[in-house]
């Protein structure tokens, strides 16, 4: 299953990164739109996970087939964000 598919594509993560970015009061004077705290990466990560809704942990990936967005999307947060976290390390372990 690769990380980006039909239900989450790239522009997701931009709409999703910005929406976890807390407002500042003078985004010219300040870098704060290119940087994140901890608590707001936090945030972001459970975005993503939500909408990507990548499957279980212990589901192995030949019975993905059996996982449609649908029956994902209706998982637990907590669930979704193991299985996006175990695909970013999958994809973090990949040969460049």
């Amino acid at each position: 299953m690769e990380m980006y598919n039909e239900d989450f594509v790239e522009r997701e993560v931009n709409i999703r990164f910005n929406l976890s970015m807390q407002t500042t009061v003078d985004e010219l004077k300040f870098n704060k739109g290119f940087e994140m705290h901890m608590v707001e990466f936090y945030e972001c990560i459970g975005r993503l996970s939500e909408i990507a809704s990548m499957p279980p942990v212990n589901v192995d990936e030949e019975d993905y087939d059996d996982w449609p967005y649908k029956r994902r999307f209706e998982l637990p947060l907590h669930i979704k964000i193991e299985g996006f976290i175990k695909r970013i390390i999958q994809y973090a372990k990949l040969p460049k």
